[in-house]
């Protein structure tokens, strides 16, 4: 029974008071209208709606930093949703990668085809192929009608039925839609059905995903046991 009421305690504590210093912070998502939000909460009671930021055509959580695309800008965030820098940027839509401290490692501007280092914007070596997704030792590329993991070490392997779109974890384990789950690859793929096919995916801090799809939004646990799956608040369209 004491369980039980802390747990509600707990809950309704999440509920009323986001801002609350015992409430998790999960990271930064951004909305289908281009909108960033706070997340916070734990799995199944996720508290997303708070607004930071608006006019975002791309974003990346790690949790500790969060890097947005504007038009004509990448805006770096702190975990409390403060900037703390800022570096012009040509338009269009971004891929961001993270060390694995979840500090900015570099970046990839698609409609250029730019591929730059962070936070210093310096640019780095451009595959011949378009870059889908990348991470900070790894990128998939795109060749024809199919996907490639591409590694900084120079070995390459194929993401067989892989499509758009594809996002790397912090290890280069690549996410990825193969027209009918969600797979999470690695030494052991997990997989996840989804309602629709997703439109993107995004990492909104450390194990989790925001996966966005024409009508809805989702938050995606990547735990050891398999992905879960979340609603996101403020996330219909």
């Amino acid at each position: 029974m004491r369980n039980t009421c802390v747990l509600i305690a707990l809950l309704t504590s999440m509920t009323a008071e986001p801002d609350r210093l015992d409430v998790p912070r999960i990271g930064f998502w951004r909305s289908a209208d281009g909108t960033i939000r706070q997340l916070d909460g734990i799995r199944g009671n996720l508290i997303g709606s708070r607004v930071w930021l608006k006019g975002a055509v791309s974003a990346a959580s790690s949790g500790r930093r969060t890097l947005v695309k504007t038009g004509d800008s990448i805006l770096a965030l702190d975990a409390g949703g403060e900037v703390v820098w800022r570096l012009e940027a040509p338009p269009g839509r971004a891929s961001f990668a993270f060390t694995s401290a979840g500090e900015p490692a570099r970046a990839y501007f698609h409609e250029t085809s730019e591929l730059i280092q962070l936070p210093d914007g310096l640019r780095a070596e451009t595959p011949p192929d378009p870059v889908v997704a990348l991470s900070e030792s790894a990128m998939v590329v795109r060749r024809g009608e199919s996907m490639w993991l591409i590694r900084d070490d120079g070995s390459e392997s194929p993401l067989t039925g892989a499509r758009d779109p594809v996002a790397l974890l912090p290890d280069a384990s690549p996410i990825y839609f193969d027209g009918v789950e969600l797979i999470a690859s690695g030494r052991l793929p997990r997989r996840i059905r989804l309602p629709q096919p997703p439109e993107w995916i995004e990492p909104v801090g450390p194990g989790w995903l925001h996966v966005r799809t024409s009508t809805e939004s989702f938050a995606v646990f990547l735990g050891e046991e398999g992905p879960e799956l979340f609603g996101l608040p403020a996330g219909r369209r």
